[in-house]
């Protein structure tokens, strides 16, 4: 963990966090362009104080961002109500199906495959 990062409870809670912070940049900057992207979840991720995630974890969240895809970070990390949201319904509505394929887009999950860290599959 990074100097001065602050302490969580456990890995679910610093996925709850990690979550948190996909949202919040989800929300502000879904759209726009990957490289865009992966700059700014880094400097969310390190405003937050949270230890930083691998670069194909970032590519892969940035990649999904811009497609006005969720990015789920693991299992219980999503806040119960999200998907009531106004913003969310329209998303799930209108660019992930029927809500059920939240999971990273497939070109995303074969690049970070092959360079060995498949997004969503290590602990971070």
């Amino acid at each position: 963990m990074a100097a001065g990062a602050e302490s969580v409870a456990g890995p679910q809670g610093l996925a709850q966090k990690l979550q948190a912070v996909v949202l919040g940049v989800l929300d502000a900057y879904e759209g726009r362009p990957e490289p865009e992207v992966a700059v700014l979840l880094r400097r969310s991720i390190a405003l937050s104080r949270l230890p930083m995630p691998p670069d194909p974890w970032i590519r892969a969240v940035a990649s999904e961002i811009e497609g006005h895809r969720v990015y789920v970070v693991g299992a219980m990390t999503m806040p119960a109500d999200y998907f009531a949201s106004p913003a969310a319904r329209s998303r799930r509505r209108g660019n992930i199906g029927d809500g059920h394929d939240l999971g990273p887009d497939p070109e995303a999950r074969r690049e970070a495959d092959q360079e060995g860290e498949a997004p969503g599959d290590q602990v971070v």
